[in-house]
This record gives structure tokens, C-alpha cells and sequence, in this order.
């Protein structure tokens, strides 16, 4: 069964709706009363019948006027975790309404986008006046990617639990990185001589491009790359930024050949592995894939782990399946970079390295 949210544009401003198991209930207590007055109990009588009315009038007040409905908002509380790591899942709820609501209950749906027919649900209910709430639940997800977490339902009630109103739906995503496993890569054992090396390093006096900007410090960055003069003064390291260089040593090439939802996790480890021990050892290198949002191809420069994980999570949202032939000949056709690796889970010919994980379904190729 496939899931799909609301339509939020499409969605009427205010919803009525009426919970009969509970307009049965009320009205059995109801002629209760009745019975009451008949056999002349008509001081517990009277009693029992303000209450009903204090009860039953602010449900007509829902009904009939334009008051405020409660805000209600999703949000994680770390943007970005890992494969089975804790985090919270934030529910924030506001309202400035005199109106005293009894229940709003929030039926919770969680997917991954991958495949986004298998759901899971989570139900609760909160009680809310003239005030702002947050609650917070411990989630953890199995696989790499992003899960969209949604408050599809939202049912706010009234005192009595007869009437409600049905809130616009909220929605939130998880994004949740792959694991680094550990690889062993160098110049010698990719094939890169020394001489393509040096002629993709700034560092060397070979690039022809300038300094694009100067940034903070990030994870991975190469020693070269730092200002030392600026990062004396400023006391924080300054890193020189430069344009796009002629050439780079390695593109890798994802095909994205994922089939199903368990093969996500052994696609992205890879790549993440593999992308962080090029860093580890200096190596510049670029990643392609085709972005089905811009119907083309991306190329996307990684000077540090930074630039990998954005592109990464990029990589999410975007990335489509192409043949391994599209992508030699886009390579053919397009390329500045010295070798062409593929990221892929089925068979290429002739390979000369090829890198994979323990147990893991797909390899890096390097082609000859």
C-alpha cells in the first residue's frame, strides 16, 4: 500500500467532523438524566444537567466561531545523525486561543523515501491551553537516507470528545548518513602517477585557477590549503579556497544501481568509505551522478570530509539511475579528471582495481 500526505494546499481551512461512538455515550447519560428527573431526583438532577451544558456549549463555540487552531510543528533535534544512532523527534505545539481544548491527538507516520510503502505509525495524545509545549520522542532509523517523519492526522476535540476539527498536517525530515569503514587506497595501488598527482595540486604551482575565497577550517582539508599568515591573526585556521581546477585525479561515477531499501546501507558505506580514505590521503578527486531533479549530470569537486557528506545527502534527494555505458561515455566526452571509477552493484569489464566491503554487495571499478 502506497502512502501519500495530504495535499496541504488543497486541504479545507477547518475541517468538521463528529465522533459518534462518543455522541452515543453522551446521549445515554443523557437520558440518564432524564430518568433522573422523572423519579423526582431533580437536585442531582439540575447539578448534573449545568455540568452537561458547560460541557456541551464550548462544542457549539467550536463549531461556530473563527477561533485560532493550535500551531503544530515537527523538527529533529539534530539535523543529521547515523545508522541507528538516538536522536529526538520534536513535536512543538502553541496556541494563543482562550479556548480550552481537552485533546489533540496526532497519528504519526514514518517512512523511508526510498520506499515510502512501508510505514510506520506512531498515535498520541497532548492537551494544550493558552500556551506552548514541546515534546519529544527517541527515535533511531536502520538505514541510510532520508525518512520523512509526518503528523498526517491531526484531530483537535472538543471538551466532551464529539466534535473536531481536522489541523493542516506537518512534516519533518530525518537525514541519516552511512557508516566509514575503514580502507586502505594510495597512489601506487590506484594507479595514479605521481606526475597526475602533482599537476591537479594548487599546493604544486601547476593549477592555472586563483583563490576563489577564504573560509574557516574544515575536516579533511588539505595543510597546503591553509593561510597561516591570516590564521595567526584571526587565532582560527583560514583555508584558501580555489576555483574549479583543470583536471583532478580520480571521478568517481554512481550509477545508482540501488534495487531496494536493504541495498542502500552497502551503496552509500562504500562511497562514504572509499571518498574519506582518498581524503585521509590527500587525494583530489570529484563525484558524478545524474540529478533526476535537473534532468543532467552533476560533478561535484571533494576537498574534505565537509564537501562529502553535503554531497551525499545531496545525493539523496537527487540521484537516478544510469547504465554504467552512459557514464563512460559522459566521462569520454566531458571529463578533466585523470581516472574513471564507478560505484556500481553489477559486472564491469575490464577492471584493474576494484575496492568493496566485507559482505557488502557493490565495488568500486577502476577502469583501464
Amino acid at each position: 500500500m502506497s502512502f501519500c500526505l495530504p495535499m496541504v494546499d488543497k486541504l479545507p481551512k477547518r475541517t468538521f467532523k463528529i465522533n459518534f461512538k462518543n455522541l452515543i455515550i453522551y446521549l445515554a447519560v443523557l437520558a440518564a438524566f432524564i430518568t433522573m428527573f422523572i423519579f423526582n431526583h431533580r437536585t442531582v438532577f439540575i447539578i448534573l444537567m449545568v455540568v452537561q451544558l458547560l460541557c456541551l456549549i464550548p462544542s457549539f463555540i467550536l463549531l461556530n466561531i473563527n477561533f485560532t487552531l493550535p500551531d503544530i510543528s515537527l523538527k529533529m533535534d539534530r539535523n543529521v545523525q547515523f545508522v541507528n544512532e538516538k536522536n529526538d523527534l520534536l513535536t512543538v505545539l502553541s496556541s494563543d486561543s482562550f479556548y480550552p481544548f481537552s485533546r489533540i491527538l496526532i497519528k504519526y507516520d514514518i517512512y523511508h523515501s526510498f520506499e515510502s510503502g512501508r510505514e510506520h505509525h506512531l498515535t498520541d495524545t497532548f492537551s494544550l491551553f493558552k500556551s506552548k509545549k514541546s515534546y519529544s520522542y527517541s527515535v533511531s532509523f536502520d538505514y541510510c537516507g532520508v525518512y520523512v517523519v509526518s503528523a498526517g492526522e491531526i484531530k483537535i476535540f472538543d471538551l466532551l470528545n464529539i466534535f473536531y476539527v481536522l489541523a493542516t498536517p506537518a512534516e519533518t525530515n530525518a537525514i541519516v548518513m552511512p557508516k566509514v569503514y575503514p580502507i586502505v587506497v594510495s597512489e601506487e595501488r590506484l594507479g595514479i602517477t605521481k606526475e597526475e598527482e602533482d599537476q591537479n595540486d594548487p599546493s604544486k604551482g601547476y593549477d592555472v585557477s586563483e583563490i576563489k575565497e577564504l573560509r574557516e577550517y574544515r575536516d579533511g582539508d588539505r595543510l597546503s590549503q591553509i593561510h597561516w599568515k591570516l590564521s595567526t591573526k584571526s587565532m582560527d585556521l583560514i583555508v584558501k579556497e580555489y576555483e574549479r581546477l583543470a583536471g583532478t585525479c580520480i571521478l568517481i561515477a554512481c550509477d545508482g544501481s540501488i534495487n531496494s531499501l536493504s541495498e542502500i546501507n552497502d551503496y552509500y558505506d562504500l562511497l562514504i568509505s572509499f571518498g574519506t580514505a582518498l581524503i585521509s590521503e590527500q587525494l583530489y578527486f570529484e563525484i558524478m551522478y545524474f540529478d533526476k531533479r535537473d534532468g543532467d549530470y552533476r560533478r561535484i569537486r571533494i576537498d574534505n570530509t565537509y564537501d562529502l557528506e553535503i554531497t551525499i545527502q545531496n545525493m539523496y534527494y537527487g540521484m537516478s539511475r544510469v547504465s554504467v555505458y552512459e557514464m563512460r561515455e559522459h566521462f569520454r566526452e566531458h571529463s578533466h579528471s585523470s581516472k574513471l571509477m564507478v560505484l556500481t552493484g553489477t559486472e564491469v569489464d575490464e577492471v584493474y582495481f576494484e575496492e568493496t566491503i566485507t559482505n557488502k554487495t557493490f565495488r568500486i571499478y577502476a577502469e583501464k
